[in-house]
C-alpha cells in the first residue's frame, strides 16, 4: 500500500546514504477503463470482464452493520481463468465502474484480485476489509480488523495456499524517528481473505517491535522496522517470511529517512520507497529503489514533495514472479509526473507508461489474462464528486 509522504515538518532529509547510484529511464504514454459485482470469495489469477455491449453495472445498496459498512457496485463478469490453462483475452467494458463511493485507507492487488480497507462508518467504529475476486464478485470480509489499521498487502503465504491479507497498524512514529520511544508501535497482522479466521499477529511482529510498510510476494515478506542502531534511531528495511519470527536486515536506513512502502521482487531483491527530508527546504525527495543481494541499491524513479506541490508513489505491485514492478506517480498542484509506469526488474528499464487523467489520483495494477496488465483501481483524485475507488481498463 501506499501511504502519503510524511508532511514536511516530519519528513526525512539529506541524500540517501546507501546506494542511490543511478536513476533508470523515465516514461512514455497510453491509458483506458472497467467493471464489478458483489459476493464472497477470493481466488488469484486471471480476471474476467463482461463482453462488449453488456448492460451497465447497477448500484448495490449501502450496507451498514454498526461500524462495518461497505458500498459495492455489481456487474456481470466472465469466469476467472485457470492459472495453468490458457485464458481468453477479456473485453474491456465501455465505462469505469465504481467499486466503493468512499475513499479507501489502503489498496492492494495480487494478480487479478483486489482488496481495500474502508474507513470506519462512525467515530467509534473499525475499518473494514473489502475484497474483489478475479471473477468480478466483491464482498466485505466478516472479521474485525485491529484498531488504527493504515496499510494493506494481499497475496499468498504458500504457493498453493489460500490468499491472505497482511495489515499494519499505524505507528505513532511513522515520521522521522526520534530517540524517545513511541507511544504506539506499529504491528503486522494476517488474516485469510475468505474470512475463515480472525486476524493473527505475525510471528515477526514481536512485542516491543515497531513495524510498518509490509510487502508480500509468494510467501516472502518485506517491511520497515524502527530500531536503535549505533548511528541512532532509524527506520530500517528487513525481509523474512510471513510465517517465521526471523528476519534479515537489508538496509540500515538514514536519520532523515522514512520507508513508506516495500515489496519483495525477483532474485531476492526488495523494491521500496524512501522519503528523505531536505532540511533546507523542509521538503522531501521520494525515491523508488531496488536493493540487490549484497546491499547495493539503485534508484528507479524519483519525485519530490513539499514547496509548491505534493507528489509521491501509489502502491507497489509486482508481477506474479516479481520480474516487473508497477506503480503510479501522483502530484497535487505541481509539475511532477502523474502516470502509471511498469519497470523491469532488476534493470529498472521502463516497459510502459500511461499518463493519469487526474494528476492527484493513485492507481493499483490488476493483472489479467496471461499476466497482462489489464485493469487499474484508481483512488485519491481530488476532483469534486469523484468516487472513492474506481476500476477501469488500463492502457
Amino acid at each position: 500500500m501506499s501511504r502519503p509522504p510524511v508532511p514536511p515538518s516530519t519528513v526525512p532529509s539529506g541524500a540517501p546514504r546507501r546506494g542511490a547510484s543511478r536513476v533508470a529511464g523515465e516514461p512514455r504514454p497510453g491509458s483506458v477503463d472497467l467493471a464489478v459485482s458483489p459476493s464472497r470469495s477470493k481466488p488469484r489469477t486471471a480476471v474476467g470482464l463482461p463482453a462488449a455491449g453488456t448492460a451497465a453495472p447497477q448500484r448495490a445498496p449501502l450496507l451498514v452493520a454498526g461500524a462495518i459498512a461497505a458500498a459495492i457496485l455489481a456487474a456481470p463478469a466472465a469466469h476467472a481463468a485457470d492459472p495453468a490453462a490458457p485464458a481468453a483475452q477479456a473485453t474491456p467494458p465501455a465505462a469505469p465502474v465504481v467499486l466503493d463511493p468512499t475513499a479507501p485507507i489502503a489498496v492492494s492487488a495480487s494478480g487479478a484480485d483486489l482488496a481495500w480497507i474502508r474507513p470506519p462508518a462512525t467515530r467509534a467504529g473499525r475499518p473494514t476489509l473489502v475484497v474483489r475476486n478475479a471473477d468480478g464478485t466483491s464482498r466485505v470480509v466478516a472479521q474485525t480488523l485491529p484498531a488504527n489499521v493504515d496499510d494493506l498487502v494481499i497475496g499468498r503465504v504458500h504457493p498453493q495456499g489460500p490468499d491472505v491479507a497482511i495489515v499494519a497498524t499505524q505507528s505513532s512514529t511513522s515520521g522521522i524517528p526520534h530517540a524517545r520511544g513511541p507511544a504506539r508501535r506499529g504491528t503486522l497482522w494476517s488474516l485469510p481473505l475468505d474470512g475463515s479466521a480472525a486476524p493473527k499477529r505475525l510471528a515477526v511482529s514481536k512485542p516491543g517491535t515497531d513495524l510498518a510498510s509490509p510487502g508480500l510476494l509468494r510467501g516472502r515478506l518485506s517491511f520497515a522496522s524502527r530500531v536503535r542502531l549505533r548511528e541512532g534511531v532509524r527506520w530500517t528495511l528487513r525481509r523474512g517470511t510471513a510465517t517465521s519470527s526471523v528476519s534479515t536486515l537489508v538496509s540500515r536506513g538514514d536519520a532523515d529517512q522514512t520507508i513508506d512502502q516495500t515489496t519483495p521482487v525477483s532474485g531476492g531483491r526488495v523494491a521500496y520507497v524512501t522519503s528523505t527530508r531536505n532540511r533546507v527546504t523542509t521538503g522531501a525527495a521520494l525515491d523508488l529503489r531496488l536493493i540487490h543481494p549484497g546491499g547495493h541499491s539503485t534508484v528507479v524513479s524519483r519525485t519530490n514533495y513539499g514547496g509548491a506541490s505534493e507528489s509521491g508513489f501509489g502502491p507497489l505491485t509486482p508481477s506474479a514472479e516479481g520480474g516487473t514492478l508497477t506503480a503510479s506517480r501522483w502530484t497535487v498542484a505541481g509539475a511532477h509526473p502523474h502516470d502509471l509506469t511498469t519497470w523491469a526488474v532488476p534493470g529498472g528499464r521502463v516497459l510502459g507508461t500511461a499518463k493519469s487523467p487526474a494528476a492527484s489520483e493513485k492507481a493499483v495494477t490488476v493483472y489479467g489474462d496471461h499476466g497482462s496488465h489489464s485493469f487499474e483501481a484508481v483512488y485519491g483524485s481530488e476532483a469534486p464528486g469523484t468516487p472513492g475507488l474506481v476500476l477501469r481498463a488500463a492502457g
